[in-house]
């Protein structure tokens, strides 16, 4: 007994259905690859803002803890540029810090404090 071909059920996918699914695939996975990179870039950038705001910070523990002189100076250490100045203004001692630092894909960057600081007696 002969099926007529109306009447048959298809088993499988044509050609085109297969193109039509492996083209959407390509796509989500080109976009998860579009995020992945973007996600990795984000993080690098906050890494380096963590490192700037740790150093920062410690600049300003570093003159707190010690007794009120007017100075300067600065240092480069694994690729961050730390530039500070201390000086007293009618009795109140002041601290201006600044960091740089460059990071990959996104340029140079940079991060700073000025702030009175209450110097160790």
């Amino acid at each position: 007994m002969r099926r007529s071909p109306h009447t048959a059920s298809r088993a499988g996918f044509t050609i085109v259905e297969l193109l039509v699914a492996l083209s959407v695939l390509a796509v989500g996975v080109l976009a998860l690859a579009g995020t992945a990179a973007l996600l990795l870039r984000a993080e690098t950038r906050a890494f380096g803002d963590q490192r700037a705001a740790a150093i920062l910070a410690d600049r300003v523990e570093r003159v707190a803890a010690t007794t009120c002189v007017d100075g300067a100076g600065g240092a480069t250490v694994r690729g961050v540029t730390e530039q500070w100045t201390t000086w007293t203004v009618d009795g109140v001692h002041w601290l201006a810090d600044s960091v740089r630092w460059s990071a990959p894909g996104d340029g140079a960057r940079s991060a700073g404090v000025a702030t009175p600081v209450r110097c160790a007696p």
